[in-house]
C-alpha cells in the first residue's frame, strides 16, 4: 500500500529550529545580518538531509552547525556590529576555565568584572551560559 505524504511533520522542522536559533542569537547580541546569514548557510547545508522533521540528533547537528557559523562570522571582526556577542563569547570562555578550576559562580562573576573588565550583566550571563554559547 502506498503511503501519502500530506506534508505533515510530527517533529520539529528545520525552519522552526532555525527561527528559534535566530531568536536566541539575537538575544545574545548577534546582529540580524549575522543571524540571517548563519541561518541561510545552515539551511543550505541541511535542507536536503532533513526535508521534513528533525530527529533529536538532527536538531543537535543543526544547532552545532549554526552556532559554529555564527561564531566564525562574529569573530571575523567585520563591521557587522557583533561586538556584544564577541564580548559574551570571551566572557563564557574565561568563565568556563575559572569554573573548571573550582571557582564558585559568584567568585567567577567578580573575577570577570574586576580582572577582565567585563560588565557585570555580561559576566552573570556568561556564568549561566550553556555549553554551546
Amino acid at each position: 500500500m502506498q503511503q501519502l505524504d500530506l506534508g505533515l511533520c510530527q517533529e520539529t522542522s528545520l525552519e522552526q529550529l532555525l527561527a528559534r536559533l535566530r531568536r536566541e542569537s539575537l538575544a545574545n547580541g548577534v546582529t540580524e545580518r549575522t543571524a540571517v546569514r548563519a541561518g541561510d548557510a545552515t539551511r543550505t547545508r541541511f535542507r536536503d538531509e532533513y526535508p521534513c522533521g528533525l530527529p533529536r540528533r538532527g536538531q543537535t547537528r543543526v544547532r552545532d552547525y549554526y552556532t559554529a557559523v555564527v561564531r566564525r562570522m562574529a569573530l571575523r571582526r567585520s563591521p557587522d556590529g557583533d561586538d556584544a556577542y564577541r564580548e559574551l563569547l570571551r566572557a563564557v570562555t574565561i568563565a568556563r576555565e575559572l569554573r573548571s578550576g573550582g571557582m564558585q559562580p559568584e567568585d567567577v562573576v567578580s573575577e570577570l568584572v574586576a580582572t577582565f573588565r567585563i560588565p557585570e550583566h555580561v559576566a552573570s550571563r556568561a556564568v549561566r551560559a550553556r555549553p554551546a554559547a
